[in-house]
């Protein structure tokens, strides 16, 4: 009896110290949930704290800003009526007084009438003062003007810290509060501090990205370092830069050292020539480059590299396998400039693209290039590594969504850009032939999937002009995976198709759009 209720008693005690070992458990529990309340309590009451010193702060900012605008506007206000309204009443005094003393005996409506005109127009001479002073402080350098050639100038509050005259051009370096320093030349901006990487970036990283493994580039102006410098970042092996003005490189070494240290890498050759001159040399020296890159104003001394004869030389020396990358100007306000400069190379090259950029310092801030080549189509980004391509850099604007969208162009660009020309038409008009047809199995085959994917980006003919028929011909006996069949097109035909220069015709992609006028 006694050991059944000794074993009663233990089972007992363990019963109770399970319970009370539960009971604990679930307090420390209660403990921990309520420790987490108070936490998350204190932290939203301190975000509340942190709210209400951050509307503090606004509302202070507010008071302030109210105040400093309201004492502008008192300030403007004293201005315009001493600039607008005491004027004329004091001239008016003064010019009565002189006419009162120079003629005693003149009747006093004459001479007050004499007093009002001469008051008129020596308002009307100091009303144009504030005028004079906005044009000596853009002379004294308060102020600098980007010329847009359309009436809508950009004005930049600056300081002028350095200018400098060399043999060609007139170097100015400028400082702005917002914008850093700013490079200017023969006045016109060709770089700021704050916004440089976006153009930098683009010519430089869109090429690249075709020709990943290039191994020489070649750089006609660049003498700020900004182009050289993004090239860097990819293994190129040689990076020549043929800039004509040395003194630009000397502003650029003292004022942007950042970009200008490019031209210290052992991989970067810096000559001082005349572009037109070194390539003409270069050809006949029968060098080749993998990216070519004209990165140079577009006036004074830089107008022969946009003649026809200098691209067909840079045509001579790329490679097999290369791309030529030009800067052009304001897509919107500078159109016929764009079609000038894409007609050009369209009788140069096989493949002629534009690609935009936004460039806020820029005319317009809708700025451009064009990128040329007889071997790379840019449409053609499905080949491309993205991955491979961005690995381990830091961008600031491009990126593999950048892109391909700097090629989707605006409607009114696309158009212009790939409306043939007049001649062209008046050929076709005079001759009257009629127009090869091709067969699709498809009448939803457009072009290749890459067409399919930005057909936004790539001039497309008149739907009424194109015309697809079912029945399909003999397959060719090569032809791309899942690609349509198509008839072998004889190199005659080629004349007789309505195709711009950038749609001739690929046989290893099918991806070319046909027109048909006329005839079956």
């Amino acid at each position: 009896m006694m050991k059944d209720a000794k074993e009663v008693l233990r089972s007992t005690f363990l019963a109770a110290e399970q319970a009370i070992e539960q009971k604990k458990a679930q307090v420390r529990l209660a403990e921990a949930e309520a420790e987490r309340e108070r936490q998350h309590l204190e932290l939203e009451w301190r975000r509340l704290q942190w709210q209400q010193e951050a509307l503090s702060e606004e509302r202070r900012a507010g008071q302030r800003l109210k105040a400093s605008l309201e004492a502008k506007h008192a300030v403007f206000e004293v201005e315009y009526q001493s600039n607008a309204q005491q004027p004329l009443l004091n001239a008016a005094c003064w010019v009565r007084l002189v006419v009162l003393l120079l003629n005693p005996g003149r009747s006093r409506w004459r001479s007050s009438a004499l007093a009002a005109l001469g008051g008129v127009v020596l308002g009307f001479v100091v009303g144009r003062l504030p005028f004079v002073v906005q044009y000596l402080e853009s002379r004294q350098g308060r102020r600098f003007v980007e010329p847009s050639g359309v009436g809508a100038d950009l004005v930049f509050d600056v300081t002028r810290i350095f200018s400098v005259q060399s043999k060609f051009q007139k170097i100015e370096v400028l400082r702005s509060e917002f914008f850093g320093y700013i490079l200017a030349i023969d006045g016109d901006l060709m770089l700021t501090q704050r916004d440089e990487f976006v153009y930098h970036e683009m010519i430089a990283h869109v090429p690249a990205a075709y020709i990943p493994n290039a191994s020489d580039v070649l750089i006609i102006g660049g003498g700020d370092g900004g182009t050289a410098k993004q090239l860097l970042r990819r293994p190129v092996k040689h990076i020549t830069v043929v800039d004509l003005d040395e003194e630009v490189v000397h502003v650029c070494r003292r004022f942007f050292p950042r970009l200008a240290a490019a031209f210290d890498d052992h991989r970067v050759r810096l000559e001082f020539e005349d572009g037109a001159e070194w390539v003409g040399n270069a050809v006949r020296k029968q060098k080749t480059f993998d990216i070519i890159i004209v990165d140079s104003t577009d006036f004074g001394a830089a107008q022969p590299l946009f003649e026809e004869h200098f691209h067909r030389q840079l045509r001579q020396l790329m490679a097999k396998i290369a791309v030529l990358v030009i800067n052009l100007t304001s897509l919107p306000w500078q159109l016929e400039s764009v079609q000038r400069s894409v007609a050009r190379q369209r009788r140069i090259f096989r493949f002629v693209r534009v690609f935009q950029i936004h460039q806020p310092t820029y005319t317009s801030g809708h700025y451009c290039f064009a990128i040329c080549s007889n071997s790379v189509d840019a449409l053609e980004t499905g080949t491309i590594d993205f991955t491979a391509v961005t690995h381990g850099l830091y961008m600031q604007y491009y990126s593999p969504e950048v892109h391909e969208a700097a090629f989707a162009l605006p409607e009114f660009a696309r158009r212009a850009i790939s409306a043939p020309s007049k001649a062209r038409k008046k050929a076709r008009k005079a001759t009257k032939k009629p127009m090869a047809s091709m067969n699709f199995t498809s009448k939803n085959y457009a072009a290749d999937k890459h067409v399919s994917r930005m057909g936004s980006a790539l001039p497309l003919a008149h739907p009424e002009d194109v015309h697809f028929i079912s029945a399909p011909p003999p397959c060719p006996s090569v032809r791309p995976k899942n690609a349509p069949c198509m008839p072998p097109i004889r190199e005659e035909a080629l004349d007789t198709l309505d195709l711009e220069d950038e749609f001739r015709p690929s046989t290893s992609a099918y991806s070319v759009r046909y027109a048909r006028h006329g005839g079956a």
